[in-house]
């Protein structure tokens, strides 16, 4: 992780855990006069659409590049497909690595690793209950009264308000923030990705076991600046025929998806998995179980 990224987090976290210190900002007598309601509009129009915590996750895709991904008839996996995926991991936050299956694929992966996005809760603002307007009829002495104290528990509200609004400006200011720091980097790796994805189907021999090896290590890194056990998923865009090796092979991963086009799977027997006709499918796939974490069995 980059260390803009890792400052952008830092500043992220003290900024959520000091927004409950602007109720200073209005005197406890006259606050203690504003009822507690429901967050102002602005406030619940954000919390509407802020996607539900989940845990951030690891995706492995593999893709191969042998001459026999032509007999399967499966179609490219291209660039700019992965671009929905790189939104949803951002959105949660986690790890993407890519690798190339060919004649040898034992080989670094290319990945990112995206921190998981501050969050926003009720607890951060004053959400101020808008007074109640007084009657207009009945006696004189208690109806001013009742006024004086409706206009001084309307400026309270209108003040506590307007801090609400602040602090949703100044979440949003971080939040656009490090959107810019996740295209930044994705920018960093995509030319590696494009020359990657656009590698003709030219190797010899298939190396699957590698790549399943190297996705287990992925899968086992601890991790620190994520939670401590993300969600794992690995795709497979292959045929599942190893040039060098007929054993089933062994993965550890919450979820395998394989685009093979083919009945047949070859090492990838005895991993439970879900199988697609093309990568596309399995793409708008591991975007629904990201989001749906419960459905990852």
């Amino acid at each position: 992780m980059s260390k803009s990224v890792t400052a952008i987090l830092a500043a992220s976290s003290l900024f959520l855990a000091e927004l409950g210190s602007l109720s200073g900002c209005t005197s406890p007598a006259s606050q203690a006069k504003v009822q507690i309601g429901q967050p102002i509009p602005e406030v619940t129009a954000v919390l509407s659409q802020q996607q539900k915590a989940v845990a951030p996750v690891t995706v492995f895709i593999a893709v191969d590049q042998t001459g026999s991904m032509n007999d399967a008839r499966v179609s490219f996996l291209k660039p700019q497909d992965l671009n929905p995926l790189v939104t949803t991991i951002q959105s949660v936050g986690g790890t993407l690595a890519i690798a190339s299956i060919c004649s040898d694929s034992n080989r670094p992966l290319i990945r990112i690793t995206y921190p998981q996005p501050p969050k926003l809760t009720t607890a951060a603002f004053h959400n101020p209950a808008k007074p109640e307007e007084p009657p207009k009829t009945g006696n004189p002495f208690k109806i001013k009264q009742a006024r004086k104290e409706y206009g001084e528990l309307s400026q309270v509200y209108q003040k506590l308000a307007a801090e609400d609004r602040q602090t949703l400006a100044r979440y949003n200011q971080q939040i656009e923030e490090l959107q810019r720091q996740n295209r930044l980097s994705y920018q960093k790796i995509e030319s590696q990705i494009e020359s990657l994805l656009n590698h003709p189907r030219n190797c010899q021999a298939t190396d699957i076991q590698s790549s399943v090896h190297r996705a287990n290590l992925l899968f086992q890194e601890p991790k620190s600046d994520l939670a401590k056990y993300p969600r794992r998923y690995a795709l497979f865009i292959t045929d599942g025929l190893d040039t060098f090796s007929s054993q089933p092979a062994k993965l550890t991963s919450d979820q395998v998806l394989l685009v093979n086009g083919s009945q047949a799977v070859g090492i990838f027997q005895t991993i439970p998995h879900q199988s697609f006709e093309s990568p596309k499918a399995a793409l708008e796939q591991l975007r629904w179980l990201i989001k749906h974490p419960e459905s990852a069995k």
